[in-house]
């Protein structure tokens, strides 16, 4: 007799007891107990956890709230697929189970996306974050072509924006545009040759800075291709290419200071003069420079990536002289205080100034922290000197400038 059979015969029985006047009561509670035993049996068959390692095969479907924390590009399609992934149950006892979702549908039939999770929730949570941050190889960026053109433009756009300022960015390109890619345009990474860039860095006109520049732009743009394998080997380290030598400028004698800021009295470039060469700024700075208290402050011009950071340079006494009378700088256009400086000193540069500021402040023994806070340098943090109060310290050091016509005139080689 199987468990339902026994439990009708069960149920049989008691209703006949219970109608016979003469039963007997202890023969109903035997037959109510072995019927309750009966009932209890079945219900824990019913709610027992299915074999260890069972899997449950099927569909899970997501909510539109969970669809839009997926991939815009991939919510359509999506959509159109009817919002479900592959869906995998597996038990392994009455209280532990996981749960594996898996998608594979173009374009990810050749890496699949996979996540496990004990809930329901969980999986989901993990599928999208998989979602996200998965790139399969086949929608993944397209690989650089080997055209010379072609692969320095990617090399520009992915690598070189990113590391050199705007202001660097437009001169290389300018210069890229104007000779390199006039000469190899056309050219495959490896059919240029040592000799045709030997012939093109000679035939470069200048007095050698543009061959400089073209040299280190190519020697960049081959190294890259050499890393992402396009190319064997740098056809530039075949033969040597000697750099001009750079002018680093002169500093300016105090007879030829007295004499720039004594030419340009009674004008405006007077005061640009004297903010320039006590402040040490360089020429693109000085037109956001201002007057805030006791410092000037201006925008430092080579931060890169757009980032936005201010220098501030104490105004010592010599300049305090000068400006005294003004609550805001005077602008002229770059190419006229060039001109006019250029009438006065012909033998010096602009950034002659900036040179002699810098100086002047290791004559005065000038703290380097401060040095190259002044001049807008990148200062690493070991270089940084305990200080409460970072204006006062700036101020501080800034008054030893005050003896800028009292120290010697023993210019160091290098600063």
């Amino acid at each position: 007799m199987n468990t339902a059979e026994k439990m009708l015969f069960l149920n049989s029985q008691l209703m006949l007891l219970s109608l016979d006047k003469e039963h007997n009561a202890k023969e109903i509670i035997k037959v109510s107990e072995e019927l309750a035993a009966l009932q209890r049996q079945m219900m824990e068959k019913a709610n027992a956890a299915p074999p260890d390692n069972e899997e449950i095969s099927g569909f899970l479907e997501f909510t539109e709230k969970e669809i839009l924390k997926m991939p815009k590009a991939f919510r359509k399609k999506f959509r159109i697929q009817g919002c479900t992934v592959s869906a995998r149950k597996r038990t392994t006892g009455r209280y532990n189970c996981s749960y594996e979702l898996r998608y594979a549908k173009k374009p990810y039939d050749k890496h699949p996306i996979s996540a496990s999770g004990r809930t329901i929730p969980e999986v989901k949570a993990r599928f999208i974050e998989k979602l996200n941050n998965y790139i399969p190889q086949d929608i993944a960026s397209p690989t650089p072509s080997k055209n010379f053109h072609e692969f320095a433009m990617f090399w520009f756009e992915d690598f070189h924006a990113a590391k050199v300022g705007n202001k660097t960015y437009k001169n290389d390109y300018s210069l890229y545009c104007r000779h390199i890619k006039t000469r190899f345009e056309k050219y495959q990474l490896d059919t240029i040759t040592p000799i045709a860039l030997k012939s093109f860095l000679a035939e470069l006109p200048g007095n050698g800075k543009t061959a400089d520049d073209a040299r280190s732009i190519l020697n960049q743009i081959f190294e890259t291709a050499i890393v992402l394998g396009k190319l064997k080997q740098n056809p530039l380290n075949f033969f040597v290419h000697i750099s001009h030598e750079r002018e680093n400028g002169i500093e300016l004698t105090r007879d030829e200071e007295i004499a720039l800021l004594t030419a340009s009295n009674g004008t405006v470039y007077k005061i640009i003069y004297a903010v320039i060469l006590f402040c040490g700024l360089r020429i693109n700075e000085y037109k956001t420079a201002r007057i805030d208290g006791d410092f000037i402050t201006a925008q430092n011009s080579k931060r890169k990536n757009g980032k936005y950071d201010e220098k501030k340079i104490p105004i010592c006494s010599h300049l305090r002289n000068i400006i005294s009378e003004y609550t805001e700088l005077p602008k002229r256009h770059e190419a006229s205080i060039r001109k006019h400086y250029k009438a006065i000193l012909p033998i010096h540069t602009i950034k002659d100034l900036r040179r002699t500021f810098s100086t002047r402040c290791v004559n005065c023994h000038v703290e380097f922290y401060a040095r190259e806070k002044f001049l807008g340098h990148s200062v690493g943090k070991l270089d940084k000197p305990y200080v409460g109060n970072i204006d006062e310290y700036l101020l501080a050091e800034g008054k030893k400038l005050d003896n800028w016509y009292s120290v010697p005139q023993n210019y160091p080689k290098k600063i």
